[in-house]
């Protein structure tokens, strides 16, 4: 512990010649040199008093990065794609037959392009069957596909 007050009192003594230095030569480059070496001068001091840092800051291994996916140009289209198409939808089938339906996308690859695999499509408890064959019919119409029809009750879904 003795190495403290040490290096303290060095420091202090540099500081003061330091001072000294600039006040007698009034010129901006021996302020800047010898704040470089009060700042060298810290760092050493303080790797000199304390070992254990030293034998902290070779023992430091910064953390691995982990990879993330965030998968091709071409899923990121697909699925944007799918979601608008479900925003459209819904919106035309609020529209439309004044109920909300919650739609579920799937977009499929196929020879001549992409199309919709499968359909999923989620309505009230209050909508009558009348209105879910319209519905059905509509979303066929549009999207060349049946749509599997599900009954919300509740906060759960139910097959119909």
């Amino acid at each position: 512990m003795q190495s403290i007050p040490h290096a303290v009192a060095v420091f202090c003594i540099a500081s003061i010649g330091a001072e000294l230095l600039v006040c007698l030569t009034e010129r901006g480059w021996a302020r800047t040199c010898i704040k470089a070496v009060a700042g060298v001068y810290i760092l050493l001091a303080f790797f000199h008093t304390f070992p254990s840092l030293r034998a902290v800051t070779q023992k430091l291994t910064l953390p691995e990065p982990s990879v993330i996916s965030f998968g091709t140009l071409e899923d990121t289209v697909l699925s944007e794609t799918a979601a608008e198409l479900e925003r459209t939808l819904e919106a035309q089938c609020r529209t439309r037959f004044g109920k909300d339906a919650t739609l579920t996308v799937e977009l499929q690859s196929t020879t001549s392009g992409w199309t919709a695999g499968t359909v999923r499509c989620s309505v009230a408890s209050d909508c009558g069957e009348a209105e879910k064959a319209e519905i059905r019919d509509f979303l066929q119409e549009q999207l060349g596909v049946l749509p599997e029809m599900v009954t919300e009750t509740m906060g759960a879904e139910e097959e119909p």
